[in-house]
Parts: structure tokens; C-alpha cells; sequence
């Protein structure tokens, strides 16, 4: 299988490219794209797409909903199966407390460029938009706390990665699940239940 990345020079390419052992290519060669970018450089295409970039607005997110009527699209804000895992456990936990409030606090590196991280906004989706607190510090990976507040008790869920290297795993686990799937769009959750079966 040989693999395109759009972005590989950038430090979420260049960890993907460190764990893969498919040949790397160019796009017109690629059995899978995997696009670790820009939101701005979205290049869509009848080849097995995974989407890695955050901050996308609506236009990027119809074409994938377009294009995936088509072919596969993956689009994953976080690599990480166990963010994945965590997006499981709040749809169990927020669909079982009520009444219930929440809030999520994200951390990341100094130089990421959007605030609330796109994880953070797939969270908050999930929770019906609570409270998203954006932290940043310098040598941070990525880190997501979600609180639940009931009555007089709290659940807090906490994922930290300690290295990108979890994130590349993920992509690396990615780009084999989808160069099986028929045209569709999917998440890291697919992945998940795949890798668990």
C-alpha cells in the first residue's frame, strides 16, 4: 500500500512518516491520502482520504460529506484511540445523569493555531456545548479533562498523550482500517470498534 501525506514536514507528518513502514508517495500514486495540513489546503479526491487537520468551517466539512458519498473519508480531529474510547464514555455517562452540567478543559502547545482545540469542539459537541476552557503551555502535548457535575457528586474523564507518537499510532491504524471501508464518512470511533473486535 503506498501513502500520500499532505503536511509532512510539519511535526504531526513527520511522526506518522517515522512510524510508517508503507512506501510514501505522491497523491496521484497514493492508495490513501492522509492530510495532516491546513484547513485551507483540503484537497479532496476519489482516494481513500483521512482528513488529521482541525479548524475546519462549513464548506470544508460539506465537500467531505460530499465526497464521502464517493469514496472514504475519515475525519479525525484527534488520532488517539483513546480519545476515541473517551467520546464512547460521554455519550454512556451524558445520556444517563440528568439533570448534569459539564466542562471541559483543553491543553496544548504554545503554537497551535486554533483555540478550543478541534478535540475540544468534538467533545463539546457530544456534551451539548458546555464550557470550554483553553489552556496553553510550552512543552504540552495535548491534554482534555471533561467534568461532570451532578447533584452534590462529579465524574471527571482525563486523556493526556504523553508523545505525539500516540497520535501517529492512531493514523498508522487509521490508514489500514480505511483502505478496506467502502465510501462513507467515518471517525476514530470506527476505528476503535474495529480495533477491538
Amino acid at each position: 500500500m503506498k501513502i500520500c501525506i499532505f503536511g509532512r514536514s510539519g511535526k504531526m507528518g513527520s511522526a506518522i512518516e517515522a512510524l510508517l513502514t508503507h512506501p510514501i508517495v505522491g497523491s496521484d500514486e497514493a492508495d490513501v491520502i492522509v492530510d495532516v495540513s491546513h484547513p485551507d489546503a483540503l484537497r479532496l479526491c476519489n482516494t481513500p482520504y483521512i482528513v488529521g487537520s482541525t479548524g475546519h468551517g462549513h464548506e470544508n466539512f460539506a465537500a467531505m460529506e460530499k465526497q464521502a458519498k464517493l469514496s472514504p473519508v475519515l475525519y479525525a480531529p484527534n488520532f488517539s484511540l483513546g480519545v476515541a474510547l473517551v467520546n464512547e464514555l460521554i455519550k454512556m455517562i451524558s445520556g444517563r445523569i440528568e439533570p448534569c452540567t459539564s466542562e471541559i478543559t483543553e491543553i496544548h502547545h504554545t503554537e497551535k493555531l486554533d483555540t478550543p482545540s478541534g478535540t475540544a469542539l468534538m467533545l463539546a459537541k457530544l456534551l451539548n456545548q458546555p464550557d470550554i476552557h483553553s489552556v496553553r503551555e510550552k512543552d504540552a502535548v495535548g491534554e482534555h479533562r471533561i467534568v461532570f457535575h451532578f447533584g452534590d457528586e462529579e465524574i471527571e474523564i482525563r486523556h493526556k498523550a504523553r508523545s505525539r507518537k500516540a497520535f501517529a499510532q492512531g493514523a498508522i491504524k487509521a490508514i489500514d482500517w480505511i483502505s478496506n471501508q467502502k465510501p462513507g464518512l467515518y471517525s476514530m470511533e470506527d476505528v476503535l470498534c474495529s480495533a477491538l473486535k
